[in-house]
C-alpha cells in the first residue's frame, strides 16, 4: 500500500503514532495488523497491512508473513530503516472490542516482539488502536487506555473512511432478499443460455452493455431510482458484467455527471451478491472502487479493491486500478484513457 503524503508524515511521539495511521492508507484501518519501518527522521517507510486473523492459531503465521514482506520491501532500499512500529487495529464488530480485546491481543503483541528479535529488528512500539482509545502495548499493561485527542490540523482524519464502515456498506443482502435475487439470477442464467444457443455470446453481451447504458442514463436523468430497479434487471446486469467487454463498457461511464449514479448502481449490485451469487460480486465491487476514486474517495476505492481481491486473486480490472492509483496517482489521467476507449468503441463487444 502506498502511503499518502508521506513527505509530511513524521512520528514525533507516542500519540503521533495514532494520528499518523489513517494517513498512511487514506482510511482508518480496522481488523488490520500494520507494520512499518521508521527512518532516522521518524518517517514511516515500507508499510505493510494485512488482515487481522480472528483465530489465534493463525497469529504466528500472520506475524511471520508480515515481517517477511516488510524485510522484502526494506531490502529494496537498504539502510533506510532505523526501527519498526506496529499497530493492532481490532475489528469493531468484535463483541469484546476495547479493553477486553486489547488484553486478548497482548499475546499477538508478544509474537511481534519475539519475531522482531529473531529478525534482528528494533521493534520500538506496538500500538493497539480502537476508534476512540489506544494502548501502548509496551507500557500500558491494563486499564481503559488513553483517549485519542484531536490531532493537529495537518493530521485531521475525520473525512477519511473507516474500513469497518466500508465493509459493512458492502455487506450482501440476507434472508428473503437474498433468496429473491438468487432466484432472479438463476432465471437469467437459464434465459441467457437459451439466447446463447440461438444467437451466441456476442448478442448477450451487446444486450447487457445496452442495458448498462440505459440504466445509468435513466438514473442520471432521474427517470428511475436504485430502489426501482427490478430484480430481473439487476440479475441481467450482474450476469452481463461477467463479460470482460461489458465490464469495460461499465467502467467507461466516468464523466462527472455519471459518476454518482454509476457508483450507486455498482454498490447496489455488489450488495445483491449473497453466498449463492457470490461469483458475481467482483465486477460491481471493482466498478464501485473505480467510481469512488473518480469522486475523490480514494480510501473507499482501495478498501473496495481489497474486498474484491479477497474473493479473487486474479482479475484484470483490479490490477488496472491498483496500477493507476499507485503509479499514475491521478484519476484524470485514467479518465482520459477511458474517454478515448469510449470514443473509439464501435461494435467492440465480442462476447
Amino acid at each position: 500500500m502506498t502511503p499518502q503524503n508521506d513527505q509530511n508524515n513524521v512520528v514525533n511521539g507516542p500519540e503521533s503514532l495514532v494520528h499518523i495511521l489513517p494517513h498512511l492508507f487514506g482510511y482508518h484501518p480496522e481488523a488490520s495488523l500494520v507494520l512499518s519501518g521508521l527512518t532516522p527522521e521518524g518517517r514511516p517507510v515500507h508499510i505493510i497491512r494485512i488482515a487481522l486473523p480472528a483465530d489465534t492459531s493463525d497469529w504466528q503465521g500472520a506475524v511471520q508473513n508480515l515481517f517477511k514482506y516488510q524485510q522484502s520491501k526494506a531490502s529494496e532500499r537498504p539502510g533506510t530503516v532505523a526501527g519498526l512500529v506496529a499497530w493492532i487495529c481490532p475489528d469493531p464488530a468484535d463483541p469484546l472490542y476495547g479493553e477486553h480485546s486489547m488484553t486478548r491481543h497482548r499475546h499477538l503483541a508478544g509474537l511481534l516482539g519475539v519475531t522482531a528479535h529473531h529478525c534482528g529488528a528494533d521493534l520500538q512500539e506496538v500500538v493497539y488502536v480502537t476508534r476512540d482509545r489506544y494502548w501502548l502495548m509496551s507500557t500500558d499493561a491494563f486499564g481503559e487506555g488513553r483517549p485519542i485527542s484531536s490531532p493537529p490540523a495537518e493530521f485531521d482524519a475525520t473525512a477519511l473512511p473507516r474500513s469497518g464502515d466500508v465493509r459493512a456498506a458492502l455487506a450482501p443482502v440476507t434472508g428473503d432478499r437474498a433468496y429473491a435475487i438468487a432466484k432472479a439470477v438463476d432465471k437469467v442464467l437459464k434465459d441467457a443460455d437459451v439466447q446463447i444457443r440461438t444467437t451466441g455470446h456476442m448478442a448477450v453481451a451487446k444486450d447487457a452493455a445496452a442495458l448498462i447504458e440505459r440504466t445509468i442514463r435513466d438514473l442520471v436523468n432521474g427517470t428511475t431510482t436504485i430502489e426501482q430497479i427490478p430484480d430481473d434487471t439487476a440479475a441481467w446486469l450482474l450476469v452481463g458484467l461477467q463479460y470482460s467487454d461489458v465490464a469495460g463498457v461499465a467502467l467507461e461511464h466516468c464523466e462527472d455527471s455519471e459518476l454518482p449514479a454509476a457508483r450507486d448502481l455498482w454498490l447496489h449490485l455488489a450488495r445483491l451478491c449473497p453466498d449463492d451469487v457470490n461469483w458475481c460480486v467482483v465486477e460491481p465491487t471493482v466498478l464501485y472502487a473505480a467510481t469512488s476514486w473518480g469522486l475523490g474517495q480514494e480510501g473507499i476505492a482501495r478498501l473496495a479493491l481489497h474486498a474484491a481481491s479477497d474473493v479473487t486473486g486474479e482479475y484484470h480490472l483490479i490490477r488496472l486500478l491498483v496500477y493507476a492509483m499507485n503509479v499514475e496517482h491521478s484519476y484524470e489521467g485514467f479518465r482520459k484513457r477511458l474517454r478515448d476507449s469510449r470514443a473509439s468503441r464501435s461494435d467492440a463487444i465480442t462476447g
